[in-house]
Formats: structure tokens, sequence, C-alpha cells
């Protein structure tokens, strides 16, 4: 093993997360000879370990599995009995990046083993979603090829890869599939070669996403009606107004969404309040909780799901969302992300009308194969967002197999995973699992295997008698029984979903096992019961303690032929149906007994294993796919378009009647795996994304939005994955602080539009009036430059509350107010010939601005639009005697205050002071000399007055009065 790598320009040091020089079109591997003997973040491992030395005779490889000591069953490390089974098995895989589609690579990997599989798999090697597996010879499951000397020489095989026409990565694998013995990996290398000599390009993204029929975009699942109406809502989206009376119920729900639309783009900078319907403003999104019109000829479950349920009321202002209860919120919201961004592409906005959402199928799931393999807590937690946000519900785990419990337990922990790069889930972990689940309305649903499916439990148990051979616990024993209640019910409680899952599927050998049929008959005191009695028997006795423990009861359908000629499975199991085989009833046939049915189709196992058959790169629409390419996009199109479709097992799908649909409440989109750990968790996630899509629209049951998988596909494309997939969630926006609102409104007496004449004293009254908080300090300024062109002076204004300060041309008001009162300022023009000024424009306009630093004038009426007084009279010259102190607006500023002592009605605004304006602002100088010196200067204008028709030409502030 070298130090480092050279490849087509492309030099790879040993150290870990070290940043290669490469040339641009050159592919990435990081420590591609495990040099550096730590795991770095491109490569993903199971039940591997890193040991010396490597192929080459220095350095490191990777040891896939585990190896055993002579006879010994059980590994170092830990205390399993894995040998002879799939624990053995372990693998390691490199994520290659900076690999270019439709291209020729070379790719060499060294390995040793009896039973070892490796190559280089890319998941879109074909359009649509057809990954291939390039490099061993070996098919099938469990098969693999032996290097020379029997396994125990290094080999070196090379074979070229051409990539598809989307791939950007590939995956370079090894791991072994024995069951008593390792294999070993090292020296990955990649070369670009060329161009591939027959290209296929793929579909360009659409620039603009296109409707539905109905004019609604396509969110994933479709929306089952939308009436549109005029307009349309452009957004962005800034404010959540959450019912106020909804608070304590939806306000989690409301917080989560808003998160996701901000990492959306669809409302960037979106607060949270609380308010009611006549708090929507532009911009906004109203939720409320509210019963949901499900139209009269909907499936009746559907109305018993109408928490699920949702309205959504799109004007060209804002958006109401009347959701059924919590997760209706939360799909609500999702409807609405989704529907804003594929808008968003085009010009129009999103269309206005009303949406009308709901499903009949109450389980909506991923179900998870997590008893064979180990898969981290993060991933789990990354799918249960996306999960969400296609409105699926359910994660189901199953947790104990042939392989061992995945999950600490006190009543089974001799059969905890403790291997090494594996392992199980803490009590803590799962609780933290369940409770992040819970805050997007995802139920985590645990499957806990047995009596079969318990091969490791054969070879930890080995009392006489305690277990059925090597395959199934004795349940003919009453404390075999006790005990598998117990976890039940132990492993129900820790999951808290309401429901375990019991597995019971492939008992094979049920028939050949004396004890349960011995138990049953004396039990039931009927010699003609038969194995089939005791198995059914079984399930209702565990079934009873996690009833009475407050949980209900699933499992399999495969043992169900209909031989129970005494006992009668309990009703309220519900039967999660696999596929009609190892003559198990049909779906109707079991439907008919009045079984409660959830579909898992063996049709669309997304099998953990590469898929090397070339088959799938050149069919679809008929061919289910191999391993992980199963199903096929295009198979699951058109053979399951409905909940209402079941696995025939090795024949044609099962089509429910439709006399027993109301019997079918959901489906599961299975994940199978194997002990090996193959494909890693960034492969699953690519190829999960595009099945479970599909499986989302299917399983909601509302009418395709689009003819074909191709269409659909663009679509979940630009959907991709839920916002924060693979990063931190955010729970919560800020929370929109209640801001004080006010208001101001002028009037004007005669009315706005009047004429006027000499005699006349025009008056403007301007009121402010505070909303449902208390409005601490505002100012208004009233513009009067308009009215002193014609007039030479005014009365000096009066207020009610406040203080008033003059400047030129206008009037500062500063106010405070409680909650819900108002103050006014009036202004008086008295017109004679003696005020007239001789040129103006004859018409009387005043303009009102407001500001508040800590409240928002919600409206200001006739500020700035209020229709003019027009002036009649001649233009006389400005001579006459002005029976009030005029404010004449001089060349400077000037100041009064109204005839009060200019503090505010305590009783009408406890927050206002005498405070006059700052006189750092020029407007405010004139404020500074206060009421007192205002009041003297009216007492001087009166003595002139009376003296004879002097003027008063000069004061500090040049205030000009008329005489």
């Amino acid at each position: 093993m070298t130090a480092a790598l050279v490849m087509s320009g492309l030099v790879v040091g040993s150290g870990v997360g070290a940043a290669p020089a490469y040339a641009d079109d050159e592919p990435v591997i990081v420590d591609p000879g495990f040099e550096s003997g730590e795991w770095d973040p491109t490569t993903q491992h199971n039940h591997a370990q890193f040991v010396t030395p490597g192929a080459d005779g220095t350095g490191t490889a990777v040891q896939v599995g585990f190896n055993f000591e002579g006879d010994s069953l059980t590994p170092e490390g830990t205390t399993l009995p894995i040998r002879g089974g799939g624990p053995v098995r372990g693998m390691v895989n490199k994520t290659v990046s900076n690999i270019q589609p439709q291209t020729v690579y070379e790719v060499s990997i060294t390995v040793k083993g009896r039973q070892m599989r490796y190559g280089a798999f890319d998941t879109e090697a074909s359009l649509y979603y057809r990954g291939l597996a390039t490099g061993d010879s070996a098919r099938g499951y469990s098969n693999g090829v032996a290097t020379p000397g029997n396994g125990t020489e290094w080999e070196t095989t090379t074979f070229q890869v051409t990539t598809g026409p989307r791939t950007t990565e590939l995956n370079l694998y090894c791991f072994s599939t024995s069951t008593d013995s390792a294999g070993y990996c090292d020296d990955f290398s990649i070369t670009r070669i060329g161009p591939a000599a027959a290209p296929v390009e793929a579909p360009e993204p659409w620039a603009e996403m296109p409707a539905m029929e109905n004019g609604f975009p396509v969110t994933i699942p479709a929306v089952q009606s939308f009436v549109a109406a005029e307009g349309a809502f452009t957004g962005p989206i800034d404010r959540v107004i959450v019912a106020e009376e909804n608070r304590d119920a939806i306000a989690d729900e409301a917080h989560l969404g808003a998160a996701n639309m901000a990492e959306a783009g669809v409302a960037p900078e979106v607060e949270l309040s609380y308010g009611d319907a006549g708090d929507l403003a532009a911009g906004g999104v109203f939720i409320e909780l509210g019963d949901v019109p499900i139209p009269d000829d909907a499936p009746v479950n559907a109305r018993d799901l109408m928490q699920d349920a949702y309205r959504i009321e799109i004007t060209p202002e804002g958006v109401s969302i009347t959701a059924g209860g919590e997760p209706g919120v939360l799909y609500a919201l999702s409807t609405l992300t989704q529907a804003m961004r594929s808008a968003a592409t085009g010009d129009a906005g999103l269309p206005a009308g009303t949406v009308l959402n709901w499903t009949d199928q109450e389980f909506r799931a991923l179900q998870i194969d997590s008893g064979r393999r180990y898969y981290s807590i993060d991933w789990l937690k990354q799918q249960i967002k996306d999960l969400a946000y296609t409105n699926l519900n359910t994660l189901v785990l199953r947790i104990k197999d042939n392989e061992g419990l995945r999950v600490e337990s006190e009543v089974f922990p001799e059969l905890v995973d403790d291997l090494p790069d594996g392992g199980h889930w803490t009590r803590e972990e799962v609780q933290d699992l369940v409770a992040f689940a819970q805050r997007f309305h995802v139920r985590v649903i645990p499957e806990y295997d047995m009596p079969a499916h318990s091969a490791l439990d054969a070879k930890i148990f080995t009392e006489p008698g305690y277990m059925l051979g090597e395959e199934s616990y004795n349940y003919g024993r009453a404390d075999v029984r006790e005990r598998l209640a117990d976890v039940a019910v132990e492993m129900g409680e820790l999951f808290g979903s309401g429901y375990i899952h019991l597995g019971g599927d492939e008992f094979m050998s049920m028939n050949a096992h004396d004890e349960p049929v011995e138990w049953i008959r004396e039990e039931t005191g009927d010699p003609s019961a038969t194995p089939r009695d005791a198995y059914i028997a079984f399930f209702n006795e565990v079934n009873e303690a996690v009833s009475e423990a407050g949980m209900r009861t699933m499992m399999w359908n495969d043992m169900l032929d209909g031989s129970n000629a005494v006992v009668d499975i309990d009703p309220t199991i519900t039967i999660i149906y696999w596929a009609q085989i190892y003559g198990s009833l049909r779906v109707n046939e079991l439907l008919a007994e009045g079984h409660l049915t959830i579909g898992s189709s063996s049709d669309r196992y997304h099998d953990l294993w590469p898929a090397t058959e070339r088959a799938d790169q050149t069919g679809g629409e008929s061919r289910m796919g191999e391993f992980i390419n199963r199903p096929l996009p295009e198979y699951s199109w058109n053979a399951y378009p409905s909940p209402f479709v079941f696995s025939g097992g090795f024949g044609p799908p099962q089509t429910v009647d439709v006399q027993y649909r109301d019997q079918v409440r959901g489906q599961f989109f299975p994940v199978w795996d194997d002990a090996h750990g193959w494909a890693p968790e960034p492969v699953l996630t690519q190829t999960l994304l595009p099945r479970l899509r599909l499986f989302a629209q299917d399983t909601w049951n509302s009418e395709r939005p689009v003819d074909t998988f191709a269409d659909f596909d663009q679509h979940l494309r630009f959907q991709g994955h839920a916002s924060y997939f693979g990063a931190e969630q955010v729970w919560e926006v800020p929370e929109a602080t209640d801001v004080p609102t006010w208001s101001l409104e002028i009037t004007s007496d005669p009315d706005p539009g009047s004429e006027v004449d000499l005699g006349d004293t025009p008056t403007w009254s301007i009121t402010a009036t505070a909303g449902e908080s208390p409005l601490d300090s505002a100012r208004v300024r009233i513009d009067l430059e308009d009215v002193l062109d014609d007039i030479a002076a005014t009365r000096l204004p009066v207020a009610d509350t406040g203080n008033v300060a003059l400047v030129p041309g206008a009037v500062i008001w500063d106010i405070g107010l409680q909650a819900g009162r108002s103050g006014s300022i009036v202004i008086s023009a008295p017109l004679s010939d003696r005020t007239l000024v001789p040129r103006g424009d004859r018409d009387l306009t005043v303009t009102v601005t407001g500001e508040a630093a800590d409240a928002e004038l919600a409206a200001c009426v006739g500020c700035t639009d209020l229709d003019a007084l027009h002036i009649v009279a001649e233009e006389p010259p400005a001579t006459g005697d002005p029976d009030d102190p005029p404010y004449s607006g001089g060349s400077e500023e000037s100041s009064s205050t109204p005839e009060t002592d200019g503090t505010p009605d305590s009783s009408d605004s406890p927050g206002t002071t005498d405070d006059v304006p700052d006189s750092s602002n020029p407007d405010d100088d004139l404020a500074n000399t206060g009421a007192s010196n205002a009041r003297w200067i009216a007492l001087i204008a009166a003595a002139l007055i009376a003296l004879g028709g002097l003027v008063l030409l000069h004061r500090r502030r040049a205030v000009r009065f008329t005489t």
C-alpha cells in the first residue's frame, strides 16, 4: 500500500479530509487505500475495522465482517453467538465525487475472502432511477466470489463503468456475504477514460412548473380539489397568524411549518403572531382549527381522519388555513410551501381559490428493516422530516429479527446487539427519536418479530424445549408466552405509538412441532385443534396483554391460510398484508372475514443488494426491478395506482373489492436489508426519494396530478427533500412583538371641497386615537404651508392633550394616549380682508403626518388627500385686526402652546410628560422656550394691537403677527 495514489491528474493524500489536488474533470476519492486508519465522512462502513498489513504487505486495509477462533460461535468483542448467521457480514463503501455523466471510468478494487462482493454502483445508470452495479461476477442473494487460495490471497479486479445521464457520483463498495469468516478490502482507485460511446441525454428540467388541470400547482401529494377564483397571491409570506383560541393546540405546528417555509425561500422574513382572522393583512397566513367540509361522496374513513384534513383559502391579499387537527396544520403549510415554490417559477403567482385536502388512509408509512442492520438515529430523523413533508405519518422499525435485537431490553437483554461498528439504540436514543417524530406528527411503530425469525435466539436459549428447532420460540410453554407478551408490552410502551407489530411471518416449520398443538388442544378441549389454531391462540394471548396495556397489535398475513378450525384471530389485530404466499388467504378473503388490513407489498420491496442485471436498464413499465432498483418507478406507476392494490406474491397484484375498501387502513413502503449493511445510508437516501414520493402520492389517495411518471419525475426532482433535510432542524420563527397601533384622522369645517369667503373661519380638526394598547409617545406634524400661502396668519392651535410647538410653516403636536382613547387639536383660519395675502393659489390645504418609535400608524384618514377649501373673496391688501393671537409661520421658527399648562391629561395619556421637543432637531428649537414664553408673546401682541396697529417686527425668533 502506498501513501498516496496518483491517477489521471488526481493526487489523493492519505490524510483524512485532506483537500486533494485534481483536474476539474477528474474524480475525487478520499483516502482510497485506507492509509489514514481513520474513517472519513465520504466512507460508510458496517461491521468493519482497520487491519494491518494491507494488500501489498504494508500499510492498512479494512476487514469487513468477523472472524472466529476455532469452533467458537462468538467473535472477539461481543457476547453474541453469531457464527453461521447474517451478522457475521460487513461492508465498506466510498463515495466518489466530481463524476461526470455519460463518461467511462476505469475502477479497480483489491479484495480477499471466500465470499466477496465488490464493484461500483451508479444510482442512476439509466432513466429513471435504474441503478447498476458493475464489478464482481456474483448474482443473487448471499452469493459471493472467492479470491485465490480459497479466499486467503489478495486479488485486484479492474473493470469499466459508463455513467448515466444524470450521474454526479459513484459508490465503490466491498462487502462479505460469508456467515463464518471476514473479508478484506483495499486500494480503491478510479480513473477517467473518456466520454461514453453512445451518450443518452437526460430531459431538461422545466423552467416553469406546469399546474394541474384545475389550475393549482402540483404538490406531493396532489390536493383533492381546488376551485379557482380571480387573482393570485404573490407573496412572500411575512406573517403567520395563529388563532388566539387555538394558540395552545397548534402554535408548535405553526412555528415548525413557518420555519420550513422560511428555509424553502417562500417566507424568508416570516414572523409569527396570535390574533383572529381580522388581523390578516397582505403577505399573511392565518391558521385556525375547525371542521373541514369533506365532500359527502368522500370515503367514510376520510371523516374519521378529520385531524389530517385542511382547507386553504387563497386571495390576492393573503391565505387562510382551516385545519381539522394539529397534523392538518403541518400538512397544509407543507402544501402551501410546495405550491408557492412551484408557482414562483412563473409570473402569475399562486392562483386564488379554495383548496380542500383530506385522506382516507390512516397509516401512511415508511418501513425500515433495522432488525438486520444498524441505522443511525440521525438518518432516521432525516427520513421523518421527509415523511411529514409529503403527508406521511408513520415510521415502522423492525427492531428484532434473526440477527438480534436493535434496542435495549430488560425482558430480553441477551438478544441486544453489541457488535462492534453496529450495535443497538439505547432507550434514551429511542425516546429522543420518538419525541422528534411526534413534533412532525409521525408515530414510530416497533416490529418485534415472533415467534419465528429467531435464529440467533435459538443459539442463545439452549434450554431444552424453550425453542422449536432453530427457528421459533416454543409458545406451547406458558413461561415463553408470558415472556414474549412482556417484551411486546415493553417495546410498545418504549416507542409510545399505541401500536406494536408482532411479526408472525414465515414460521415455515409450524406443522412439524407437537408442543403447541398439545397446548391448544388442552386449552380448548378440542382434539381437532390444528397447529394453525395454536399459532393464532398465541397471538390472541399476546394481543390481550398488549390491549390491557392500552395498545393495539399488528401482525403479518402470510401464515393465515384459513386452516384454523377452532380458534379465530382476534378482530382487533390489524393484518399487515405483504403477499399472497405460502398458501395464505387472498386479500379479499381476509377482508371478508372482517379484518382491518394494511398493505406492505412484496412487489414494492426496496431490497438492499446491488442490482447487477442489465435488464433493469431497458425495461420498467412491467418489470418490478432487481434488488435496490425495486420497485422501478414506472412499474409502481402502472401496477400500484391506489392504496387498494395488494401483492399477489408470485402472481399479479390484487385489487380490493369496493365493498371492503373501508377496511383498508393504509400502506407501508417496505425497505428490506441484509446484515452486511449495504446500501449505506447516503445511497439509500438517493434511491428511496423517488419511490417514497410516488408512494406518498398514491397512499394519500388523491388523483394523480400528471399522466406519466416522466412528468411526475420533474415535479419530485423540483420539490426535492424537506426543509432542513440533512441539517439541524429549526423549530421556531421569531414571534412578532405586539406593536401598538394608532390612527389619525383630519376633518375640516366646512366640509372638504367647500368654498369660503370673508368673514368665515374655516377649521381643521386632527384626531389621534390609540389602538388596543397604550400609545406612549407619538409626534404629529401639521403642515400649514399651503394655508399660509393664502392667509397671513392663523389662530394659535388648540389641543385638548399633549404639547404643541410651532415651527416654520407647521405645527408639531406631541401626544401620548391610553388604550382606546383619543385626543384632538384644532387649527383655525379666520378670513378677513386684512388677513388674506394678495397673491396665493386661493386653495387652503392642510397635510398631516405622524410617527411613533414604538407604535404603528395603522390609518391616517385624509392626512394627505383631504380636498382643499377654496377662497372665493377678492384679494384685498393685507390689513386688518384679527380677533385672536395669530400664527404666521414666519421666515424662521415660531412656537406656541394651547391655553393649558402643556401637560397631557393624565387620564388620557399616563405615559406622556411635558417634555418639549428635542433641541437637537432644528424644527424643535422654538419649543425650548416653553409654554410661559408663548403666553408672554400672546399678551404683548394683544397690548400692541390696543396701542394703535403697531407691527412687532422682531423678536429673537422673528415671530410676525398682523395688526
